[in-house]
């Protein structure tokens, strides 16, 4: 598997790399953060009413909130994928106030589950932001750093096992860092 740095949001990437998937990461209650911020411009590059399709995807889940550091498939909306990967990377909003954000571990938890997810999907590209955005929140480097550790340790892990890891490219991007 190939890492590759995209100087660009996940929205923007060329057609020429068009992904089968976009992580998002977010809460096990797959509700949508009010105000500026990562979901609200998800839901801007989705199309409006993502919410709508969330709450779809949660029913058809069982209803309740989801595990740390798993991942739901979420229709792609408007955005230029096969689908889009809502990543629990926070427990559960309760509210409207901004949260902390996710720990490394969690979004550790979470990207080795979105590969596993494309994986078994035949997904060869994949492309998530700097997940764990939130109060005292780390910098995007460390965040992208972290995704990049996961990603190794996943490869490793397979191959360790005689298998592939089925994706074949997985893009880090982030449009306002210079890593």
């Amino acid at each position: 598997m190939d890492i590759l740095l995209m100087h660009c949001s996940v929205y923007d990437i060329p057609t020429s790399h068009r992904v089968g998937a976009i992580v998002h990461g977010g809460s096990a209650d797959m509700r949508l953060l009010r105000g500026p911020g990562p979901d609200r411009e998800l839901d801007q590059q989705w199309g409006g009413r993502l919410q709508r399709a969330l709450d779809t995807e949660r029913k058809e889940l069982g209803g309740g909130p989801l595990p740390l550091g798993s991942v739901a498939r979420v229709h792609r909306g408007s955005l230029h994928c096969n689908f889009l990967l809502w990543a629990v990377t926070s427990p559960a909003a309760g509210g409207s106030e901004a949260p902390t954000a996710p720990s490394l571990s969690a979004n550790h938890d979470a990207v080795i589950a979105a590969l596993e997810f494309a994986a078994e999907r035949s997904i060869a590209r994949i492309a998530f932001p700097a997940l764990g955005h939130g109060a005292e929140a780390l910098e995007a480097d460390e965040r992208l750093a972290t995704i990049a550790r996961a990603a190794h340790a996943y490869a490793k892990q397979r191959g360790a096992a005689g298998r592939s890891t089925g994706v074949e490219e997985l893009f880090l991007c982030e449009s306002s860092t210079v890593v």
